[in-house]
């Protein structure tokens, strides 16, 4: 019996696409949204997949429906209450960083640390420190 699953290289792939596509609809993996949402999109794409194609995993994939499963990853986007909670986010942090500083790179070190200040101050329901 041959088996019609896709490969383990093709699986990444999938794997690869999946984080990508997540990584550009919340903006980058060094946003706000990435750092609090990207656990629900994750959640959120991989029961689409699993609902779109009947499987449980990638590695149960038929070999003929995986270019279908590439386009699927590579068009997804998250629901609009995720979206709005993502803009929301990009917002406030945007709004309690420009209080200190007029433009600052996502990838500095400064500016992560002045998102961690923020995402605790949202995570932990106190009041946000202006």
């Amino acid at each position: 019996m041959k088996n019609n699953t896709i490969s383990k290289e093709m699986q990444e792939f999938l794997r690869k696409l999946e984080q990508l596509t997540i990584e550009a609809a919340l903006d980058s993996k060094f946003s706000i949204s990435y750092r609090l949402l990207s656990a629900t999109c994750t959640n959120q794409l991989r029961t689409e997949f699993k609902e779109t194609f009947d499987v449980s995993s990638y590695a149960e994939l038929d070999r003929c429906d995986y270019e279908e499963a590439v386009s699927f990853l590579a068009d997804w986007f998250p629901d609009d209450e995720t979206m709005a909670s993502s803009a929301a986010l990009e917002e406030g942090l945007e709004d309690y960083i420009y209080r200190y500083v007029e433009a600052i790179p996502k990838e500095c070190p400064a500016y992560q640390q002045m998102m961690e200040d923020y995402m605790y101050a949202v995570c932990s329901g106190s009041e946000r420190p202006y």
